[in-house]
């Protein structure tokens, strides 16, 4: 069906008979251009990059448009195989974001830009690729680290509509319940964070119990 978020890109495929559209805070979707097709209804939906800060955009890529592209608030860039939806390729594209993508009409080059102030070409290598498991165990990495990034922007935006709510009633019952907020999902951190605090309490104990073995 039609999506809730509104598209930040479109593009067509080679030869017209498919689109690809990004949308704001949601996933990447592939409808069919053919007369017969459902209105609104989607062949395929592409995930795993973040679409949560800036105007992303989406293109294909290849000579028969055999990947689907786009950035990510992750900096990287992300490719996908547009027959399966599948994750086929993700590069470090941007220190920040990675916003624009064009591809040349004739030759294997793609040009990328972002929030670092220089544009990027990108060509084949001859390097050897990476191993399918080893690039597995990164995409996993990047979408655990885009996970907690959604939930923390969407925190954040649900406590200053909270606290813009509260400001416009101005009485002492709503400052109140603004800074009980702001203590809630200021400081709550990802899971990530806890755990690692956890693991530095724990090594303070035993470093700690060291020192009384040593006075002993």
């Amino acid at each position: 069906a039609v999506r809730a978020n509104h598209i930040t890109c479109a593009a067509y495929t080679a030869d017209g008979g498919e689109v690809v559209a990004t949308y704001s805070e949601d996933a990447i979707y592939l409808f069919s251009n053919s007369d017969d097709a459902e209105a609104g209804r989607y062949v395929r939906k592409f995930e795993g990059h973040l679409n949560e800060r800036t105007v992303k955009g989406v293109n294909v890529f290849g000579p028969r448009s055999e990947f689907v592209i786009s950035g990510s608030d992750c900096g990287h860039l992300f490719f996908w195989d547009k027959a399966t939806g599948e994750v086929v390729q993700m590069l470090q594209g941007d220190r920040e974001v990675v916003n624009c993508l064009e591809p040349h009409p004739l030759m294997p080059m793609l040009a990328t830009s972002g929030i670092d102030s220089d544009v990027k070409v990108w060509t084949p290598s001859r390097a050897e690729p990476e191993g399918a498991e080893e690039f597995g165990r990164r995409l996993e990495r990047q979408a655990k680290t885009n996970h907690h990034s959604v939930r923390s922007a969407r925190r954040v935006h649900m406590l200053q509509v909270a606290m813009e709510q509260m400001a416009q009633d101005g009485s002492l019952f709503a400052l109140r319940n603004a800074r009980m907020l702001e203590r809630v999902f200021g400081t709550q951190g990802s899971p990530s964070d806890d755990e690692e605090d956890s693991e530095d309490d724990d090594d303070d104990d035993e470093n700690d119990d060291d020192d009384d073995d040593d006075d002993d």
